[in-house]
C-alpha cells in the first residue's frame, strides 16, 4: 500500500521538492520523469557564524535531541560505555526533551556511569556547549535532513553522524566529519576512537569548512523555493 501511494502520488505530481541527496535517490526509484523533482537543502539559519570561536575544548562528546526512540540514544549510551573504557576522563553531555528521560537517566545509573553521562533539559542557547564540547554525535536511526547537525557544523565542531538522510550533504560526505553505518556499534565506537586519536585532523577540517553552513541560509534556500515554484503558477 505505501509504495502504491508513493508511485501514484510522485507521477501525479507536477514538481517534488526533497531536502537530501539520500531522499532523492529513494524518489527516483519511483519516477518515469525524473526532472520533475529539486533537491533543496533546508533553509534553516538566519545567517551563517562568521568567526570560529577559539576555546579549549571540555573532555565531552556532545549529543542533543528528542528523547524518542529516533534519535537512538539508548544506542549512544551502550557505545559510549565500551568508549569510556579506554578514555575515562571523557563525559557524555546528552541534551534534549521527550519521555525517554527517566528510561535514560537509569540507563545510565545502571552502565556505572551516573558522573560521566549528563543529561540536561532543552535549552534555548546551544552555541556554548558547541563550543566547548570536542565532538558532536548524531545517533539518528532516521532523519529528514537533521537540523541540529547544521547547528554543529555551523560552529565549526567535529561531527560523527549515523547514515540517516541527510547526513552525507551536511558533513559533505565526510569533509566535516565522519559518517557511519546506522545501528552498528562496531562502527560507532570505532568512528568515536578515530575522531579522539585524530582529533586534531577533524578539528582543521571542521573549521576549514565551517562555511559551508551557508548552504543552509533561509534567505537562499528560500528563493529556490520560489524560483522552483513559480512554474507551476
Amino acid at each position: 500500500f505505501v509504495f502504491l501511494t508513493k508511485f501514484l502520488s510522485f507521477n501525479l505530481a507536477n514538481g517534488i521538492i526533497t531536502n537530501s541527496t539520500k531522499s532523492l535517490k529513494g524518489i527516483n526509484f519511483f519516477l518515469f520523469n525524473k526532472k520533475k523533482v529539486k533537491l533543496i537543502f533546508n533553509p534553516y539559519l538566519k545567517k551563517p557564524n562568521k568567526k570560529y570561536l577559539k576555546k579549549k575544548k571540555k573532555n565531552h562528546v556532545l549529543a542533543i535531541g528528542r528523547f524518542t526512540k529516533q534519535k537512538n540514544f539508548p544506542f549512544l549510551l551502550n557505545v559510549f560505555k565500551d568508549f569510556h573504557n579506554k578514555f575515562k576522563n571523557y563525559k557524555l553531555i546528552l541534551i534534549g526533551s521527550g519521555k525517554e528521560k527517566d528510561n535514560l537517566i537509569q540507563q545510565a545509573s545502571n552502565l556505572n556511569l551516573k558522573n560521566k553521562i549528563i543529561i540536561l533539559d532543552w535549552k534555548k542557547d546551544l552555541k556554548s556547549y558547541f563550543k566547548n564540547s570536542k565532538f558532536f554525535v548524531l545517533p539518528s536511526l532516521y532523519e529528514g535532513s537533521p537540523n541540529i547537525l547544521i547547528d554543529a557544523i555551523d560552529v565549526g565542531i567535529p561531527c560523527i553522524s549515523s547514515d540517516c538522510s541527510g547526513s552525507d550533504d551536511i558533513l559533505m560526505n565526510g569533509k566535516m566529519g565522519i559518517v557511519y553505518k546506522k545501528n552498528s556499534k562496531i562502527h560507532l565506537l570505532k568512528s568515536m576512537i578515530k575522531m579522539h586519536e585524530k582529533y586534531d585532523y577533524y578539528q582543521k577540517n571542521s573549521i576549514k569548512h565551517m562555511f559551508s553552513s551557508s548552504r543552509f541560509v533561509i534567505k537562499f534556500q528560500a528563493n529556490k523555493y520560489l524560483r522552483f515554484l513559480s512554474k507551476f503558477i
